[in-house]
């Protein structure tokens, strides 16, 4: 498979990153939910929370993306669920550097933060579309 390496190694990031989204991003919830209650106002509670579900989900959807990618790394059969979850992620990574780049500015960390955001999926992509080329013809 020539993929292989570009499958493993990104599927290993995004996993660490979906653990990690999952972790931080929960904890987040947790504690803006202590301190909602804690001072008994609920009117920024729902946008906030959306927000952060949001980010939940995204980071479950990396962590799945991981999860094949390093599973499915040396099987043709499945590189095309690689490359749809991929371009998923890609969109979701891209959607990520927006809301970014509007919250933080044009700044060169967040320029920075955005490349380096999408890099990941682009490989793992790219691998996924090596390993589904080497499919034999039907």
């Amino acid at each position: 498979m020539k993929g292989k390496t570009y499958l493993k190694v990104t599927g290993i990031l995004l996993l660490i990153g979906g653990i990690l989204g999952v972790l931080c991003y929960g904890l987040l919830t947790l504690l803006l939910g202590v301190a909602l209650v804690d001072q008994g106002t609920g009117s920024g509670a729902i946008p906030v929370t959306a927000i952060v579900v949001v980010y939940v989900i995204a980071s479950i959807i990396q962590l799945v993306a991981g999860v094949m990618g390093i599973k499915g790394c040396n099987k043709s059969s499945k590189a095309d669920g690689c490359f749809k979850i991929g371009i998923v992620v890609l969109i979701i990574s891209i959607l990520a550097a927006i809301v970014n780049m509007a919250g933080a500015g044009f700044t060169f960390s967040g320029i920075l933060y955005a490349l380096l955001g999408l890099v990941v999926p682009g490989l793992y992509i790219y691998g996924a579309k090596l390993n589904r080329d080497s499919l034999p013809m039907a």
